[in-house]
């Protein structure tokens, strides 16, 4: 079939793309059209609009703009049963989704694709207390993934990561203990490019981590899996209890950062509020500012000199008139002294 047919499957595979369009004669100003796709076979996206020639779940298409040729959604036709050729993780099911049923995440394996030195295919989850599961069958390859410092609540941590060929990395930790990775911060690394090779890798701990049966999932692919659970186009998920050292209640009460920081914003995306929040080691002029994507100034959210210490901002998704702005991705950036940090955020209706 052709290119411009409502229905096209891409030569020599089994991966069918499906493009999808509304137009408005006026643009409405609530219940924006999309779909929310069923959560075991599509990893359950809720979805917009796509803009880059390349789906990617969470892209938004900008209001306004001309519709351009669009592919907006992908599924796969299989010719196997699951778990034949599929790596699985091995965080406990089902506080963690990790079996097949759970639509715990999975892998298909692609040869040269992984972390580490090899993967192997698993015919389901294999979840485990200490998330080895991989080991217990005398053929770990849980190999990718090395922890240099120990996870202390408000400080640094470092990993070491080792992906086989450039891809995508996301990674999430339980950093509360609720037994999901949906919490604050919790995503950790989004969609961190990663050339082939070793890596060297630092991430913040937020201080009200807790020490709670805490586990980490690692999720590499060519194609970015964006969720915790559901399936991956091909690399492989790496599943690691850890320990989080907490803080105790002075340090909590006295404690001042040590570096300037901008942290992830939670939730992301977000609707109708969404926290932002920042570390001052120093007393500085701080503006906390949101923009669009064309560069153009949405909302101040922070002007004033400030304290050392750990800060939050919320933004309710009205711009400076106090008008709702459009779905879609913006920027919070801030300049506090001579540091400087920008990071995106989605806002969904």
């Amino acid at each position: 079939m052709a290119p411009e047919d409502w229905f096209f499957q891409e030569p020599d595979s089994t991966i069918f793309w499906l493009s999808v369009a509304a137009v408005y004669n006026a643009f409405p100003d609530s219940c924006i059209w999309g779909w929310k796709t069923r959560e075991h076979y599509f990893n359950d996206d809720a979805v917009h609009i796509f803009k880059p020639a390349m789906p990617d779940s969470g892209d938004v298409y900008e209001i306004g703009e001309p519709l351009p040729f669009l592919w907006d959604m992908a599924f796969e036709l299989f010719t196997i049963e699951p778990g034949e050729n599929y790596d699985f993780g091995d965080a406990p099911d089902p506080s963690f989704p990790t079996f097949l049923v759970s639509n715990g995440a999975y892998h298909i394996i692609e040869p040269g694709v992984y972390l580490g030195k090899r993967v192997d295919a698993d015919p389901d989850g294999q979840p485990d207390p200490n998330a080895r599961g991989d080991d217990n069958d005398g053929s770990n390859d849980d190999d990718g993934v090395v922890f240099l410092t120990p996870l202390k609540a408000g400080e640094q941590a470092k990993v070491l990561v080792t992906p086989s060929v450039e891809g995508i990395l996301n990674v999430w930790i339980d950093y509360n203990g609720d037994g999901f990775w949906d919490g604050p911060e919790e995503h950790v690394f989004i969609d961190e490019w990663l050339p082939a090779g070793t890596i060297d890798m630092t991430f913040n701990v937020p201080d009200f981590a807790v020490s709670k049966d805490n586990f980490a999932r690692f999720r590499f692919s060519t194609l970015s899996p964006r969720s915790f659970k559901g399936l991956a186009i091909d690399g492989e998920v790496e599943d690691y209890r850890v320990n989080i050292i907490e803080l105790g209640v002075q340090d909590k009460e006295n404690r001042v950062p040590t570096e300037f920081a901008l942290l992830n914003n939670y939730p992301n995306p977000f609707n109708p509020t969404t926290v932002i929040r920042y570390n001052l080691p120093k007393p500085v002029p701080v503006k906390l500012t949101i923009y669009n994507l064309l560069g153009n100034e949405v909302r101040v959210l922070v002007d004033d000199s400030q304290e050392p210490g750990e800060y939050k901002a919320v933004w309710d998704g009205l711009d400076k008139y106090g008008r709702k702005v459009s779905t879609g991705i913006y920027i919070y950036y801030i300049k506090a002294g001579d540091f400087t940090q920008a990071k995106k955020l989605l806002l969904l209706k």
